[in-house]
Parts: C-alpha cells; sequence; structure tokens
C-alpha cells in the first residue's frame, strides 16, 4: 500500500483543486517531474487482526530524483514509517483512522534495482525518526525529531509480471496551460524483514502486501501574464452523457466545509458534506448526507445544512453530532478550466475530458449555532466524460 507523498508523485489530477490566479511576475514556464523507485510493504499480527481490526505498520522504501523549476535534488534514501488503526479486508490491513506514528529517517541505505527484481534498505543502526516534510519547492526531508527509533534490515525480491500504465494529458485556464505525463510500473514482490520500532520487534509482513514500484513523471506549465479568454456569464453546459458534479469549498476560524453534489447521466445523484475543525485544542472531522444542499449552476451561489457525527484526536475518538449551515456567495467573475487525459493500464485504456467553470466566494459558516468569522473559499461546477 503506498502511502503518504508517494501515493502523489506522478499523479494525473482531474480537476486542479483550489484554484487561484498565479503572481504577474511568474515565469512564463516551467518545467519540472521526478523519477522514483520505491518498495511497500505492510506489518501486523495476524493474532492482533483476528477480530478484523488492528495496528498495522506501513514502511515506504524510497530513492531517486526529485527535479523542481529551480533544481534536482537527490533522494539517495529515505524510510517512511507510519502506524495506523486498521481494519481488515479481503486485500489485507486498511487505514481507518489518523496515523498512531508518522516519521521518516534519511540515515538509511537503499538500493533498488530499475527492473524491480531487488530492493534492500538497512538503516545505521537504531536510528530516531524525524517529522517528513514535503515542501512547496518539491523537496522533502526528515526535519524534527519525534520520539520513536527504528532498526531495520529489510530485503525485496519482485515475483511474477511487471505491470505498466502511463497517462498524459493537458490542463488550461485563463491564466494557465499545463501539460503532463506519467508513467508506472509494479511488480509484487517478497518481503524479509528484521529490525524494532521502538525496541519492539516488527511483526511478520502482511501476505501479498509487498510491492516494488518504478514512476516517471514530466510537467511542463506555462503561465500567461495577462489573464486570456471570456469571462463565464451563465451556467455550465451539460451534455446528456456527461456526469456533473457541482462543489462548495472553505474554510472560516478553525473549521472548514466541503460540499457536493455529483449528478449521474442517468439523472441518479449523490450528495455529500465534511466538516473539519479544533474542539477543545483536539483535531476533528466528520462527514455524511446533507440535510439540505443547493449549488447554483453558475457558481454565483450555495448552501448545505447538516447533522454530522464527528471524531476527535489521533485515536478518531467518537465526539457526537455537531450540526453545521454553509453559505457562499460568489466574488468576481467566474472562469473557465478544462483538463483532458489519456491512460492506459492492466485494466484498459481511455480518455478522460474535465470541463468547468470556477468562482472565490465568501463563506458563512456556523457550527453548532455558533457564527464563526466570514471566511473565504470557492465554488465550482465541472462534467466528466
Amino acid at each position: 500500500m503506498r502511502k503518504g507523498w508517494l501515493a502523489l508523485v506522478g499523479a494525473l489530477a482531474l480537476v486542479a483543486g483550489a484554484f487561484g490566479a498565479p503572481a504577474v511576475g511568474a515565469a512564463p514556464a516551467e518545467h519540472s517531474g521526478d523519477r522514483i523507485l520505491a518498495a511497500f510493504a505492510t506489518f501486523a499480527d495476524p493474532a492482533d487482526c483476528a477480530d478484523g481490526a488492528c495496528d498495522a505498520v506501513y514502511l515506504t522504501v524510497a530513492q531517486g530524483v526529485l527535479e523542481t523549476a529551480t533544481g534536482q535534488m537527490r533522494l539517495d534514501g529515505i524510510v517512511l514509517v507510519d502506524v495506523y488503526p486498521s481494519m481488515v479486508t479481503d486485500e489485507g490491513p486498511f487505514p481507518v483512522g489518523p496515523p498512531m506514528l508518522s516519521g521518516c529517517t534519511m540515515a538509511v541505505d537503499v538500493a533498488i534495482a530499475q527492473n524491480l527484481r531487488t530492493a534492500s534498505a538497512v538503516t545505521r543502526g537504531t536510528v530516531g525518526l524525524r517529522e517528513f516534510v514535503s515542501r512547496d519547492d518539491g523537496t522533502v526531508a526528515c526535519t524534527e525529531p519525534i520520539e520513536h527509533a527504528l532498526n531495520l534490515r529489510a530485503g525485496f525480491s519482485g515475483v511474477g509480471v511487471t505491470f505498466s500504465s502511463a497517462s498524459h494529458g493537458q490542463y488550461a485556464d485563463p491564466w494557465t496551460h499545463n501539460v503532463n505525463g506519467y508513467t508506472e510500473r509494479v511488480r509484487m514482490a517478497t518481503a524479509e524483514v528484521t529490525g524494532t520500532l521502538d525496541g519492539v520487534p516488527l511483526a511478520l509482513p502482511w501476505p501479498d502486501s509487498a510491492s516494488l514500484l518504478r514512476t516517471a513523471s514530466r510537467t511542463l506549465a506555462v503561465t500567461h501574464r495577462i489573464a486570456v479568454g471570456p469571462v463565464v456569464r451563465g451556467p455550465l453546459h451539460v451534455a446528456a452523457h456527461a456526469e456533473l458534479i457541482s462543489i462548495g469549498s472553505g474554510s472560516a476560524g478553525d473549521w472548514g466545509v466541503d460540499a457536493m453534489v455529483m449528478r449521474s447521466p442517468d439523472g441518479s445523484g449523490k450528495t455529500y458534506l465534511g466538516v473539519s475543525g479544533v474542539i477543545d485544542e483536539e483535531f476533528c472531522w466528520g462527514d455524511g448526507e446533507p440535510a439540505s444542499i443547493v449549488l447554483a449552476g453558475d457558481v454565483s451561489a450555495g448552501t448545505a445544512e447538516g447533522t454530522l457525527m464527528v471524531y476527535c484526536g489521533e485515536t478518531g475518538e467518537e465526539y457526537g453530532e455537531v450540526h453545521v449551515s454553509a453559505t457562499w456567495t460568489g466574488d468576481g467573475d467566474a472562469w473557465r478550466f478544462r483538463n483532458t487525459g489519456v491512460f492506459r493500464s492492466p485494466d484498459g485504456h481511455g480518455t478522460t475530458l474535465v470541463s468547468g467553470i470556477h468562482r472565490a466566494a465568501t463563506l458563512t459558516l456556523v457550527v453548532d449555532g455558533v457564527a464563526l468569522a466570514q471566511g473565504s473559499g470557492y465554488l465550482e461546477a465541472f462534467t466528466i466524460k
């Protein structure tokens, strides 16, 4: 199972999340990309997992090159260790809550073969784990020490065939034009691992949980110094065979909210409401079905309301129900974005076209009857076909 930043390397996003116009002085073109080799394994005690739930250790070993607009970072070796409360599925343990431990170390010797036949990772004795940081400039680091230690000697051997997949596409809005490509090769592996985490021997790797990965991604982003393209004045046109998704998102005070309406070509639909915030100095979150939700097709306004079960803290302790009411009011002009993607994998191939409109918005958020300070966010509507 891929954890943390590796799950994002080379990912082709259908929609570019939180949008905004770049600075006028931004560079007109930027190249970036990554070439990563990685090995993964999950550790869990079958006896502890017999009732369907247990704490599992997810291990990531990686090396490669991270390329940014200003240069390259050679990653000679890094180990990420994440411990999550997990449930056991047919495919093995799966995280179901926030991490109980998350750390990394670069005090390790890593060797991963380009052909994904072998991999190894050996820490330089018992080493202290540190906080993992992925910086905005595309580099990564193990920074502040945390109170955990790892001693690891791991060997991986690739088994069976190697599966490959690839994708490429383009994204455009009034300010940017982005061309991207991504390739991936994956091979299952066996793992022989000895070592300790905080002095406790690691459990045996979960059967069929180990794998080896090679990825490569390239991106060219061109920035227009002056906005181009027409301003949107009406609702988004929706073709009969397209899926329509409307989104309202934002934050106010210590709380954030996300609302979504999805309509399929056959007329069926789904709705979603999620919140996160701070209660009694603990981070809390919850999601579910809203009691009511209206997101305008021209992204001019939106409302969502519902009562959600909220969980708090590192262990996800149940806090109770929280009532949430959110109102978005569109600010300024709406603008168009468009994303096209072509992909192939062992499961098939296809083309995806995303076309939508986006507008910044003022957010009014009320949590359990308490109106928070005025916040900000965005409204968005897009089709997928």
